[in-house]
C-alpha cells in the first residue's frame, strides 16, 4: 500500500504476516517500549497482541516492523535495511 508519506509493505506465509511500515517523519513512541540498538541506532520494541513491533527512525523515515517474531528475528530484519557499511 501506498499513501503521499506512507508505504507499507506485506509478506505472508501461511497464516504469518510481516509488516513493513516506512513514513516520512516520527510518530508517537510505542505504549510499554523497550530500548534496542539496530547497528548504531536506538530503536524500541514491545510486544503487541501477540507479535512484537520494532520501530527505529533513519534520518527523517520512520520504519515500523511487526509481525509474530521473536526479538532477534525482527533485529536481524532491521539490522538488514542498514546495508553492508552502515
Amino acid at each position: 500500500m501506498v499513501f503521499k508519506d506512507f508505504v507499507q509493505l506485506y509478506y505472508k506465509k501461511g497464516d504469518d504476516v510481516v509488516v513493513i511500515s516506512e513514513r516520512i517523519g516520527k510518530s508517537k513512541p510505542i505504549p510499554n517500549a523497550k530500548k534496542v540498538k539496530i547497528k548504531n541506532v536506538e530503536g524500541e520494541i514491545a510486544e503487541i497482541f501477540g507479535s512484537r513491533m520494532l520501530k527505529f527512525q533513519i534520518n527523517n523515515l520512520e520504519i515500523t516492523i511487526a509481525g509474530k517474531l521473536s526479538k532477534e528475528e525482527i533485529v536481524k530484519i532491521a539490522e538488514s535495511m542498514f546495508g553492508f557499511n552502515a
